[in-house]
């Protein structure tokens, strides 16, 4: 696979381009609390950022989805007002999407979180000008995997898939992207493991954002 072909580059958020550990984990504690469920190690509970929150509660609480999307609702209570300012750019993001930007890509996200929260977290840290537009889930559950972003995206744009590449921390973005027909980078540096990688592997990694700049301008 020649990255440098790829004109457009659809970037996941959280664990990617943020991270959103603080916040994510505040407001799904914050939702159990409210159903007097306590969690006592809270880095016990990093496997919730990525996959969607209401499949997070089912597969913690093994609730229906009316259970799971009452839990959302307490979810969103917190995140609405704290969580989305609880993140952080990672070292080197910035840098990364401003020489692709520059270098003649054309950039996407490609987030499972709610596209309108994705959209006030990257106008906080002043890069939502790097991106065509920004593409997330919907509020009302009608786009919520990321097979369903993706296939949104390249709908919505008329892009070719074979000049896409997805950029993500976990096997969700790498089985979205299979899902679609799509190259995937995985990247080392977010909330994924080495041993999701091993089972669910990408066309390539890398560790930093300069190696993802490096190996798509070539």
């Amino acid at each position: 696979m020649d990255l440098n072909l790829k004109k457009y580059v659809l970037l996941d958020l959280d664990g990617t381009l943020t991270d959103t550990e603080e916040g994510v984990v505040n407001s799904f504690l914050y939702s159990l609390a409210k159903i007097g469920v306590t969690v006592d190690d809270r880095s016990s509970m990093r496997w919730i950022i990525g996959p969607p929150i209401l499949d997070s509660y089912k597969r913690m609480l093994s609730c229906s989805d009316e259970e799971a999307k009452k839990l959302l609702a307490g979810y969103r209570e917190y995140y609405n007002n704290r969580g989305i300012w609880e993140n952080r750019l990672y070292d080197g993001v910035e840098e990364m999407l401003c020489r692709l930007f520059d270098g003649g890509k054309v950039l996407f996200t490609a987030t499972s979180k709610p596209d309108v929260f994705a959209k006030r977290i990257l106008d906080k840290h002043g890069v939502s000008k790097y991106f065509k537009y920004i593409y997330g889930s919907k509020l009302d559950g009608s786009i919520s995997t990321k097979e369903e972003v993706l296939l949104n995206i390249i709908n919505t744009e008329g892009i070719d898939i074979s000049e896409c590449v997805l950029v993500g921390d976990t096997k969700y973005d790498v089985l979205g992207a299979r899902e679609v027909g799509m190259d995937v980078i995985g990247i080392r540096w977010g909330f994924g493991s080495d041993e999701e990688f091993v089972e669910y592997p990408p066309d390539m990694t890398f560790t930093t954002p300069d190696e993802v700049c490096k190996a798509l301008l070539g």
